[in-house]
């Protein structure tokens, strides 16, 4: 197709910057959105997961706008793209043998993490990693995504830091000044705890990679903001994540000149490396504030390690009864409640169940069995060895190992929690990326997607995609206008004021 000039700039150039312009919307947006402009029941996961689908059906149009038109001449193999594809074929099986099938593809109104759900997460791998892999300039691209990523998390951050000093826009139940534990513009201080995992590894990376005086001084800003933002989450969960990927960048940073260095140099090293963990943990000890979720940790019969002890009691039995497929995405409380004991009111609320078992294995076994935990496994293994081939290449070691580092340290942190919209955007956001560049290094089974279609036949798929996407974000709005119509019920019947 003929370039159309617009201006200095030819259409093929303003469809590739307003594809770009998307998806850094979604690392922008995602990670901020909440019930800011309609009051909704559900003030964050449901507003979180329109935006999102929302924005990849502007990128699908416009991704498919330039196959269709431009395709791009780069050459990359379709191996990265097959075990998404297998996870969601056995997603869509998986439901047919479902406790309540409907559940299972919606998802529930708090979580908003069924297969639908499923289907936009790898929808959003294959459009990512199309325009990464197409593009001749992909370290400018990545460098991009970065610099977005840290301005969400330094509004994400600020805010919270400001919620513990009291000074916030919003008059919550749970004031955080008040319970002393943040939760920012993600809800619960675990998730705000999660979510810092995937972001705060890329700060270090950015220190380690970037020389300009500038940009290090803006990151070595961020840095202790996302450090104090962890620390006043109080997720202990959290907190053990960071430690796995402080200790796993070391570990890899070391291993390069380790073998270079003396053997007395050695011995000094590992004895300062002692002394400064002694020394940390007992400035930690000294603040109550931190010795005191330490110790509740140890503590089996109260709280929230109660809790979960409980949870995965449930969870076992549940998973024994129907092990292979398990019970349908998010059916998980349906399971639950059978397994109810009366002192799970000594840790919780009388009554009170929950819909996760607050540890990410045992969730997906009761969601999709053993056999759904292998394709999970299949897929985190493939992130894992693709990012670790990835640091062969002095270009992307840095990026690899911040990209590895962030994804363990939030699976640790899932051991004692469950995944939300944004953790989940960001784990598919980074398995388009480490593929992306697994490619480049990859020249076996090379294809090229180039779709030869008359010009009538492509303005139609276009006009037709287009209509789709549209009529698809209008529906996705409209869900937030009914959940504003459920919070209104809500309260009025909480008030008792029917006029």
């Amino acid at each position: 197709m003929k370039a159309i000039k617009l201006g200095k700039l030819h259409f093929q150039e303003v469809v590739g910057m307003l594809i770009e312009i998307t998806y850094l919307t979604v690392f922008f947006t995602v990670p901020l959105a909440m019930a800011f402009f309609l009051a909704t029941d559900n003030v964050f996961e449901l507003n979180k997961i329109v935006l999102f689908r929302s924005l990849v059906y502007i990128l699908f149009s416009l991704t498919l706008i330039k196959a269709l038109f431009w395709p791009s001449q780069r050459k990359f193999s379709l191996r990265y793209l097959w075990l998404v594809l297998a996870l969601l074929i056995f997603g869509a099986l998986s439901l047919f043998f479902s406790v309540d099938s409907a559940n299972s593809y919606y998802g529930l109104s708090d979580r908003q993490q069924g297969y639908r759900s499923l289907l936009f997460y790898a929808w959003w791998f294959f459009l990512l990693f199309y325009n990464l892999a197409a593009t001749d300039n992909l370290e400018k691209k990545l460098s991009r995504i970065f610099w977005v990523i840290m301005g969400a998390s330094f509004l994400v951050s600020l805010y919270a830091i400001l919620q513990i000093l009291g000074i916030d826009f919003i008059a919550w139940t749970e004031p955080p000044f008040v319970t002393l534990r943040a939760t920012s513009t993600l809800g619960q201080p675990n998730f705000l705890g999660s979510y810092l995992l995937l972001v705060m590894p890329l700060t270090i990376y950015g220190l380690i990679k970037y020389r300009h005086f500038w940009r290090r001084f803006i990151l070595a800003l961020l840095l202790p903001m996302q450090f104090i933002t962890l620390i006043i989450t109080e997720s202990r969960a959290a907190w053990l994540g960071l430690l796995g990927a402080l200790i796993l960048l070391a570990g890899w940073n070391l291993s390069r000149f380790w073998p270079k260095i003396s053997a007395s140099k050695k011995r000094g090293l590992i004895l300062i490396s002692v002394l400064a963990a002694i020394t940390f943990f007992l400035a930690l000890s000294q603040s109550s504030y931190v010795a005191d979720r330490f110790k509740s940790s140890v503590d089996l019969k109260h709280g929230s390690v109660s809790a979960r002890l409980n949870f995965w009691s449930g969870a076992v039995k549940s998973i024994w009864e129907k092990p292979w497929l398990g019970y349908g995405w998010e059916n998980q409380g349906i399971e639950f409640i059978k397994y109810y004991q009366v002192n799970w009111a000594e840790s919780g609320f009388v009554n009170a169940s929950t819909n996760r078992a607050h540890n990410v294995i045992l969730d997906i076994l009761l969601a999709v069995g053993i056999i759904g935990l292998i394709f999970y496994v299949w897929i985190y293994a493939s992130f894992f060895r693709w990012a670790n081939r990835n640091r062969s290449d002095e270009r992307y070691r840095i990026w690899s190992e911040a990209l590895l580092a962030a994804v363990l340290a939030c699976l640790i942190s899932l051991l004692f929690g469950f995944s939300i919209v944004v953790t989940e955007v960001y784990f598919w956001s980074y398995l388009a990326i480490v593929a992306v560049i697994n490619a480049r290094l990859d020249s076996a089974s090379e294809t090229s997607l180039k779709i030869g279609l008359k010009m009538p036949i492509k303005f139609l798929i276009i006009i037709l995609a287009v209509t789709f996407s549209g009529y698809q974000i209008s529906r996705e709005f409209k869900t937030l206008t009914a959940n504003n119509y459920f919070l209104e019920m809500r309260q009025v019947l909480t008030q008792d004021d029917y006029s």
